[in-house]
């Protein structure tokens, strides 16, 4: 059955097997010529998928295989070891290896073989079909293959590498001289489309330096978790003045296109903990020879990246965000703000706007009137939410002009624990810059949060808020507009109908009840303690002492009262019109259920 088997699935083989080819081929008593799929998983000896000792004859197990997948071979070192026989992989389309944790490589090169690179272009097809490639959760990875082995990667559509632990470079170093090491080297890989890196302390780039990878077909990048990894920009134009300097013989518009092509294809931006960016997207040091970069970006997503200082550099309106849909900042620390002077202020797809802890923000779009068209034309026409939270030096979410023109289709607007902030919106009565013919435009506002602002005085202009709905203003005290809902409110009428859209609302409503029960519940129990405490001094009652009580509230939550809780026996005499003895009511009813 083995000898005929199309898709083959292997499970705690013998320990005595060190290779797949010959070991399994002699075990079955002949080879298996029509196997495409071979999956191995849980088998402790496995040392490499072909022995030295191998006849060639039996590589065609191997050559015909389109998908190689390998799952906990605890002792797997390498896929082959010294240089693979011609044509090995040559149908492999598919090649997942996870949780390997003696796997220090996938390939190798034999330096005995070569010494002086004459063999570099036998590497051209050591993967020629290869598209998808995933590699995770292998502790003693050093690096995935040679970076000569890159060249036969021109198929490769999907990279993802996860949590190798030990990972510094995703290719290593060439281990002879045959290239010029001391130059910069291009990389290209030409079908990339996805890149994902997450969960790796301690890589640091994806090539050995001197080599600088180009992916002109990327469309979705993410990159997770990976405190060291060197990236100025996703663009890389510390390149170009490299090449240039180094008399590369590319002409300044093919250089360009080196560089400028990540900007031209990515859609999917994700970038989460790392210590070492500072700028995602610049074009500042190229000679733009057009007038304009058209970004295909749809949803950027940055977290915290402490050294931020720019999401986009240029030349003034030399970028376009035509394709940009969601742009989600979390904890930013040098950012100073979102939409600078070489964005074109026309976003006409941008839908979400969501801005969490960037302390250092001082503006959502750069302060430059010359940059605002003087016509009412929208410039985020299609924004539905905004969401702000804990950005502490942000005074005005848009200064200077007529946020109602700006964004004539919003619907939810929340801000939170933003100390700084004075006005919602800039004041149309002191913008002398613009004249606007058309009457004043109603917003189209359903949802409103306004939380914990205590410096915010306006929410000019006067009919922002006219048809929102659902209000509510807490903690603003600068601010004359009451609520007309309570977060739990608001919450269950999102319920009612609820939409995608509306998540990070739901969220932040999730979040303002849950704090506020805690604190409301904290008050509880310090009001109730006092009370109990005043009504045994006062009619010397006896007390109960309990230490370090816990108990279950109706199942859910764990209420847990400090130490030496003094509770009255006479609390049946209470009196219930008073608000602490209510209070004190629901301590003891915390205590007892």
């Amino acid at each position: 059955m083995m000898r005929r088997a199309k898709t083959l699935s292997l499970r705690k083989i013998p320990r005595s097997w060190k290779n797949i080819i010959p070991d399994l081929c002699q075990t079955i008593g002949g080879s298996m010529n029509d196997l495409t799929r071979l999956a191995i998983h849980d088998s402790d000896g496995i040392e490499c998928m072909i022995g030295h000792a191998t006849n060639p004859s039996q590589l065609g197990i191997i050559s015909n295989l389109t998908r190689l997948t390998l799952s906990k071979v605890k002792h797997l070192k390498t896929l082959h070891g010294g240089h693979p026989p011609h044509g090995l992989f040559a149908n492999l389309e598919r090649l997942c290896i996870e949780s390997c944790d003696s796997l220090e490589h996938i390939l190798t090169e034999d330096v005995k073989e070569i010494v002086d690179g004459s063999e570099y272009q036998n590497y051209e097809n050591a993967f020629p079909k290869l598209k998808e490639l995933k590699i995770g959760n292998c502790k003693q990875l050093e690096y995935l293959m040679p970076i000569s082995f890159t060249k036969s990667l021109s198929h490769l559509e999907y990279l993802r590498v996860y949590g190798n632990d030990e990972l510094r470079s995703l290719f290593g170093q060439a281990p002879y001289e045959g290239l010029n090491l001391n130059s910069p080297q291009i990389i290209e890989f030409s079908a990339l489309k996805y890149l994902q890196l997450e969960n790796m302390q301690n890589i640091i780039s994806i090539c050995p330096k001197n080599y600088h990878p180009t992916w002109p077909s990327l469309e979705e990048l993410g990159l997770r978790n990976c405190l060291r990894f060197n990236i100025k920009s996703i663009n890389h134009c510390d390149v170009y003045d490299e090449l240039r300097q180094e008399g590369d013989q590319r002409s300044s518009e093919d250089l360009l296109k080196v560089v400028v092509a990540p900007l031209e294809t990515l859609e999917d931006l994700f970038i989460r903990h790392n210590d070492e960016v500072e700028v995602v997207f610049d074009v500042g040091k190229l000679p733009i020879n057009r007038q304009q970069v058209n970004l295909r970006l749809n949803n950027l997503n940055l977290r915290d990246l402490p050294k931020l200082r720019h999401i986009w550099r240029g030349p003034k309106n030399s970028l376009l965000l035509q394709h940009l849909q969601r742009l989600n900042l979390s904890n930013c620390g040098n950012l100073k703000e979102v939409f600078p002077s070489c964005i074109l202020k026309e976003l006409p797809q941008l839908r979400e706007l969501d801005i969490t802890d960037c302390n250092e923000l001082e503006e959502i779009i750069e302060e430059d009137d010359h940059n605002v068209s003087t016509s009412p034309k929208p410039v985020f026409l299609r924004l539905v939410s905004i969401y702000i939270k804990r950005c502490h030096k942000l005074k005005c979410v848009f200064p200077k002009i007529f946020a109602c023109r700006l964004i004539p289709n919003i619907k939810v607007l929340y801000i939170e624990d933003t100390s700084a902030l004075k006005q919602v919106f800039g004041d149309e009565q002191h913008d002398t810059t613009h004249t606007y013919e058309a009457a004043t435009p109603v917003l189209e506002l359903e949802y409103v949060v306004l939380w914990n602002l205590p410096s915010l005085t306006s929410v000019n202009p006067s009919t922002a808020f006219q048809t929102a709905r659902h209000i509510i203003v807490q903690r603003c005290p600068k601010l004359s507009l009451t609520s007309s809902v309570t977060p739990q409110e608001m919450r269950d009428k999102l319920l009612e109908g609820f939409c995608w859209e509306y998540e990070g609302l739901w969220r932040g409503l999730s979040d303002i009840i849950a704090s506020t029960n805690d604190s409301d519940r904290e008050i509880t129990q310090q009001i109730g303690c006092q009370e109990i405490g005043d009504q045994r001094n006062d009619q010397g009652l006896t007390s109960i002492t309990s230490s370090n009580l816990k108990q279950n509230v109706e199942g859910a939550e764990e209420c847990t009262i400090s130490e030496n809780v003094q509770i009255s026996t006479s609390l049946a005499h209470s009196e219930p019109e008073s608000s602490t003895k209510v209070n004190l009511t629901i301590l003891l009813y915390y205590i007892l259920h």
